[in-house]
């Protein structure tokens, strides 16, 4: 802020503060809303001043994605990627975008150029974690999980305990929620989502479910998993279910809850399969008619 204060027409000072706000509430405790207004608000004050700023254009991708104006966002990435094909935030931020999507093979070639430009990255690294679980590669999963708590991720811990809670490495991800601060308890519904997952115990599950209260992502999986798949379809549909949300929902490894129609429901009211439409479809879903299919 205070290189715009210097000089208010420098117009990536403006694009540089508007990329400070859209990360910010990722790793600090701030309101998110009010960040991505900010960043929208000096991204396209610098757009104004400069529309060659590639930096600007996948500053205000980002925060459509978030909003779920996928087209919108896609056209700005893009825009931002043609101006600038050797920015790794620009592939970084693109990859998120088809992850929330679905597209998880076109997201890794942007994730790997990203890599290439910028090795040492954790957000690259952890980004990659993402995809792998997405295409169900828990090796891979498990690696960049780990290089991204290496090079300073503090939740990477988690997601790689969930990575191998996903390759059936239950020991070793009890033993990193043990280190972990927010899940050391045992009691902790994401300790004991492990602990049922390893024993099997459905009706751990349904006792987890109605007192646990754990995060929503691991209440759809269970649900589905203890056969209420379309309790899980009616739960993800009370969700917001923004772009970052989205996500999360494409790694919950459930063939059930994918080819429920419902799941399609959902697709269509948040605009995915429009924006499919225009894309082209990810490898797991297809259309037949009218009958939608996901696995």
């Amino acid at each position: 802020s205070k290189a715009t204060e210097l000089d208010p027409g420098f117009a990536r000072a403006w694009s540089s503060l508007a990329a400070a706000h859209i990360t910010l509430p990722a790793y600090a405790d701030e309101p998110a809303r009010e960040n991505y207004d900010l960043a929208v608000e000096y991204a396209q004050k610098a757009l104004a001043m400069d529309p060659s700023i590639a930096e600007a254009h996948a500053v205000i991708a980002d925060v459509l994605r978030i909003d779920r104006s996928w087209s919108e966002a896609y056209k700005h990435y893009r825009t931002a990627l043609e101006l600038e094909p050797t920015n790794s935030t620009g592939h970084l931020w693109f990859a998120e975008h088809l992850l929330s999507v679905g597209h998880a093979t076109r997201a890794l070639e942007h994730l790997e150029i990203a890599l290439d430009l910028d090795p040492y990255n954790p957000g690259v690294h952890a980004v990659m974690h993402n995809a792998y679980t997405q295409l169900r590669d828990f090796d891979n999963a498990i690696n960049y999980a780990e290089s991204a708590g290496e090079l300073g991720q503090p939740a990477a811990v988690f997601w790689l305990a969930m990575a191998e809670v996903d390759a059936g490495l239950f020991e070793a991800a009890k033993s990193r929620l043990r280190a972990y601060p927010d899940t050391s308890d045992p009691a902790h519904p994401v300790y004991r989502y492990v602990a049922a997952r390893e024993s099997g115990n459905l009706e751990e599950y349904v006792v987890l479910l109605e007192t646990g209260n754990p995060p929503p992502q691991f209440r759809i999986e269970m649900l589905a998993t203890v056969g209420r798949v379309s309790d899980a379809i009616e739960f993800a549909k009370t969700m917001p279910m923004r772009g970052n949300s989205w996500n999360a929902m494409w790694e919950i490894g459930i063939p059930e809850l994918y080819a429920h129609p419902g799941f399609a429901e959902i697709l269509e009211s948040a605009g995915i399969i429009s924006h499919w439409d225009e894309i082209g479809w990810p490898e797991r879903c297809s259309r037949d008619g009218g009958q939608i299919t996901c696995r």
